[in-house]
């Protein structure tokens, strides 16, 4: 898929950060501690990418958030890098 676009299914852009990293942490168990066909194992990681997309989409999306509600304007209005 290098080159192309990935869609996130409307179930999994409509989940908070919290639900679908939660989905997320369930699926890689469940891939990881049983013994799944192939094709279950295929879309279940298929799934699994979606979600770790979308959950890199929210915090992407949450860190320019942050970048505004911590720009001062003592500073003269200068962007100042969100440090974790």
């Amino acid at each position: 898929m290098a080159g192309q676009e990935v869609t996130i299914p409307a179930d999994i852009a409509g989940l908070s950060f919290e639900k679908a990293l939660e989905e997320l942490e369930a699926t890689v168990a469940k891939m990881e501690n049983e013994r799944l066909p192939l094709e279950t194992m295929i879309s279940a990681f298929e799934r699994g990418s979606r979600l770790a997309l979308h959950c890199r989409n929210k915090l992407a999306e949450l860190e320019k958030r942050i970048e505004v509600l911590t720009r001062d304007s003592a500073d003269g209005g200068q962007w100042q890098e969100f440090k974790a």
